[in-house]
């Protein structure tokens, strides 16, 4: 098995996690390396004070979208103005690396519609529009040749996911969303518990730039250059693990969410956490069927 199918994580085991949170008394939680936010957003439910961080731009305005957002909403004239003449062909598209990705009319609708979102009045709008043109994309993705003919129209499938969406979590707990290293973001956090996903923060290291990160930049040529690259081995992963842990001290209790796939490895781990402070805990959860893997979360 290879390093890169050894770094996925289902998203599954985000039920594993918030019922091992559950367990535990916090009130303000910080996510070094989040890439799916619903988890944030099920911890702002419940009333607890959340960070979050993403190295992706396109994973950051997911978070900003979903979980630090408090009020804001897509009113009938945004949707207007975001779809407003979005298959219309221009004399050449704004971002022609689009078409890596899309066809040549898909490309015109992302584009058109990416041109249209600087004119919104606020980021968080921004971010909302964002995050339910990514789930267009999605749903495109999902066709192949053999199944194209039944694809609605674009507009038509953002129109129906807007419709879908839950409303914002109006709360008065704060909840913010960064888009930086994970060592930095560690730095700059407080809060009662860290919440380190290791799988993820793997994934991030590995991962080639995707199509959203492409479309929210308008140029491939404009993706930063990941400072995960050099994640190859363990032994390099397992160092700059021990490097986060040595800058989060002043967290009171940090829980590490991985998948014991061989990689990454429980009695390792423990020992890696051990160098810093007592393991609390190790919890675990048997995916075996469903994934031939099993969910760990070590508290300390």
């Amino acid at each position: 098995m290879t390093f890169q199918k050894l770094a996925s994580f289902d998203e599954i085991f985000v039920g594993f996690e918030l019922s091992v949170l559950h367990r535990l008394d916090f009130q303000s939680i910080a996510i070094p390396i989040t890439v799916d936010p619903y988890i944030g957003v099920f911890l702002k439910r419940r009333g607890i004070s959340v960070s979050t961080n993403d190295l992706s731009q396109a994973d950051w305005h997911r978070a900003i979208a979903t979980v630090q957002n408090s009020t804001e909403i897509l009113e009938p004239s945004d949707i207007d103005l975001i779809l407003e003449d979005a298959y219309e062909p221009q004399t050449h598209l704004r971002n022609s690396a689009l078409k890596i990705y899309f066809s040549t009319i898909d490309a015109i609708w992302f584009d058109n519609v990416r041109c249209h979102l600087d004119s919104l009045k606020s980021n968080l709008k921004f971010a909302i529009a964002a995050d339910i043109v990514f789930r267009v994309g999605k749903y495109l993705q999902s066709f192949g040749n053999e199944n194209a003919h039944l694809r609605r129209p674009l507009s038509k499938v953002f129109l129906e996911l807007h419709s879908k969406m839950e409303p914002p979590i109006n709360s008065a707990i704060a909840a913010r969303s960064s888009c930086m290293q994970p060592q930095d973001f560690i730095a700059e956090s407080g809060g009662h518990i860290m919440l380190l996903r290791l799988n993820q923060l793997l994934a991030a290291g590995i991962n080639k730039q995707d199509w959203r990160d492409v479309w929210l930049r308008g140029s491939e040529s404009k993706a930063d250059k990941s400072s995960f690259e050099h994640f190859t081995s363990r032994s390099g992963f397992f160092q700059y693990l021990a490097d986060l842990l040595d800058r989060a001290s002043h967290f009171r209790t940090w829980a590490l969410s991985f998948c014991d796939n061989g990689l990454l490895n429980a009695e390792e781990l423990v020992d890696i956490v051990g160098k810093f402070r007592k393991v609390e805990a190790v919890y675990t959860k048997d995916f075996s069927e469903l994934t031939g893997q099993k969910a760990k979360i070590i508290v300390a």
